[in-house]
């Protein structure tokens, strides 16, 4: 454990260690759950259901199936805003 500590410690005074991993690290210390957030940009399955104007998660799976781009990131299901946009506007 103490040879875990000290390279932990390197690490943080080196500065290699990303702002998020320090976060789920704090939040592992302070016995927090940690949450994901989606990347900057994209929409996670909900957010994109509500940013189509309420619509289901069926009915979002069905443009998927009609062509809607989505990308797989950490086991999630992520939607690009433009992406919808387009998709919206140009599908009948």
């Amino acid at each position: 454990m103490n040879i875990t500590k000290d390279i932990v410690m390197k690490k943080i005074v080196n500065e290699t260690f990303t702002e998020e991993v320090l976060n789920n690290v704090w939040a592992v210390l302070e016995m927090k759950p940690i949450t994901e957030e989606s990347p900057v940009g994209f929409f996670t399955e909900k957010e994109a259901c509500d940013f189509s104007g309420n619509i289901s998660r069926s009915t979002l799976w069905q443009w998927k199936k009609k062509g809607l781009k989505s990308y797989k990131v950490g086991g999630r299901r992520l939607y690009s805003p433009e992406e919808l946009k387009h998709f919206i506007m140009t599908t009948k």
